[in-house]
């Protein structure tokens, strides 16, 4: 190179030989370029296939432990992705994590609970349960009941699995209805759930698409021999006259108010000595029903509640009677946590109907649905603490025509200690113009609301919404009272989640601190109105 620099033009022009050596130079840096970029090209390769051989070694060098861990949370994901899933999907969700390389199906394959899932098919069920190794399984079945001729169609997996009834830990039931004609298609098994033995189910999910003939339906499970029963989901289905329903800890019942089966579905519910958990929600109907008076039902047994009702819009809905009728039957004097879950429909459903103006209203009068729950000043005698849900599709929206209005009905409540508040809606807090209205002739004869003067001394009220202030009137009225009446607790707790787009944003504020923030935002907003 220092001789190449020491050349002139001049020389290479005047010597022939001088200018073919530099040209013969000139073609080796060529020749060298062309090698250093393929050695640049294949550097590059090698290094992503080094990173891809690393990635795969570093998922290899993870333990099985901590992969299976990583399984379950994917498994867990599929599932909570959709609250329709059924076991078919989680299956099919193992078998594709299985087929990811040799790795991940040997640790897949040594692991029985993942392949637990029984549902859709024969060959299914025939892969799966060696795999298994003697654990619970949980099966998905679908009936479908045919209204005409009154009888009930399995799917064929229903013969592959009753012989593996013993090893039964979870039995989730869909009950769909079909017409006559759509018998032939409808591929279907001899076998039936009459005389089920699984002395290891734990769990019994029953969800029933509601059709005008199924109050004639039966799930025909009084000869089951289920002793290990503790958890039952029955959606518009009860499972009457089971016997392992005397075992069961946590029962989650849906009932349609005008269904002919009330009476003796709360019978069994009431027999059920071992019940601690009740989740009881009553569905409207939108067809006529009759209003009867039924006996009194007491579940002292019951020590946690909760209740779920939906405002109706109709105004001729025979929905609201019915379930005074109910409630002003049931008493629930051991229960010490009371959840309320009060949820505004959308009537938005019902506006393209011509005759929307004249037979539906646009209200959320939820305070009138409070007293259609709380009819009697001792049905809850014992509860401690209450949370009271208030939640619609419409949320924070609110416009001239509709009104929105919900109370806290304390009165009713002699021994409560905390309030929780949790709403997605604006609302004003006033009680209903006719505190026991009376909407048909028949409802005469059920008793009337018996309310309470006790005022209840909280230890803490929780505020959950979009704005908290809304309510600082209602809770400055409580707190004076209480002070007027001597009763002050210095220790007692207002609580704030105030809901925003960022989060929830919460404060505390503690004794007179309370009370304070309750005068500032009245105070406030006195202010704004006058200006």
């Amino acid at each position: 190179m220092d001789a190449l620099k020491s050349v002139s033009c001049v020389d290479v022009q005047r010597n022939p030989a001088l200018r073919g050596q530099i040209q013969g130079i000139a073609r080796r840096l060529r020749d060298l370029s062309i090698i250093s970029i393929g050695f640049a090209d294949a550097m590059k390769e090698s290094c992503e296939a080094f990173g891809a051989v690393s990635n795969k070694i570093g998922i290899a060098l993870l333990p099985d432990e901590v992969l299976i861990m990583i399984f379950d949370l994917v498994l867990a994901d599929v599932e909570d992705s959709d609250k329709h899933i059924t076991v078919s999907c989680l299956w099919k969700a193992a078998v594709n994590l299985s087929h990811v390389d040799q790795h991940f199906r040997s640790v897949m394959l040594d692991c029985p609970r993942f392949w637990t899932n029984m549902s859709s098919c024969g060959e299914m069920v025939e892969a799966c349960f060696p795999r298994t190794k003697g654990l619970p399984l949980k099966v998905h079945l679908n009936i479908s009941y045919c209204t005409d001729s009154e009888e009930r169609y399995f799917d064929p997996v229903l013969a592959e699995l009753l012989p593996l009834a013993k090893y039964w830990g979870r039995l989730d039931i869909i009950i769909s209805h079909i017409e006559e004609d759509e018998r032939s298609f409808k591929n279907t098994t001899g076998e039936t759930l009459r005389q089920l033995d699984a002395p290891l189910l734990n769990e019994l999910n029953i969800k029933a698409v509601p059709f005008p003939e199924f109050q004639n339906f039966n799930l025909d499970c009084a000869q089951w021999n289920s002793p290990n029963l503790r958890s039952v989901i029955a959606f518009e289905c009860f499972p009457l006259y089971l016997p392992g329903l005397s075992n069961v800890f946590d029962l989650f019942v849906m009932i349609r108010v005008d269904d002919e089966k009330i009476s003796e579905i709360l019978g069994e519910i009431k027999r059920m000595q071992n019940l601690r958990y009740l989740s009881l929600e009553m569905s409207n109907t939108h067809y006529p029903g009759n209003i009867d008076v039924f006996e009194r039902f007491e579940f002292p047994q019951v020590e946690r509640l909760r209740i779920v009702s939906e405002l109706h819009f109709r105004k001729d809905d025979s929905s609201p009677a019915l379930k005074r009728s109910i409630f002003s039957s049931l008493f629930f004097p051991g229960a010490k946590q009371l959840v309320l879950e009060i949820k505004g429909g959308d009537y938005m459903d019902y506006e393209s109907e011509t005759d929307w103006d004249e037979n539906y209203t646009r209200d959320y009068l939820f305070n009138t649905e409070i007293n259609r729950i709380f009819r009697h000043v001792d049905q809850f005698p014992r509860v401690k603490i209450f949370a009271f849900n208030i939640l619609s599709p419409r949320g924070v929206h609110r416009n001239s025509v509709m009104r929105s209005e919900a109370y806290i009905p304390l009165n009713m409540l002699p021994s409560v200690k905390h309030l929780r508040l949790n709403s997605n809606m604006r609302f004003d807090v006033k009680e209903p113009e006719d505190p026991d209205e009376i909407l048909f002739d028949d409802e005469i004869a059920v008793a009337p609301r018996v309310t309470g003067n006790r005022l209840p001394i909280l230890d803490s009220i929780t505020l959950c919404m979009r704005k908290p202030s809304r309510l600082a009137e209602w809770v400055r009225e409580y707190l004076l009272r209480v002070k007027d009446r001597e009763m002050w607790n210095g220790l007692f707790e207002l609580n704030l989640k105030e809901l925003k787009k960022s989060g929830i944003r919460s404060t505390r504020y503690i004794g007179d601190k309370a009370l304070n923030w309750c005068e500032d935002r009245v105070n406030r907003t006195a202010t704004q109105e006058r200006n």
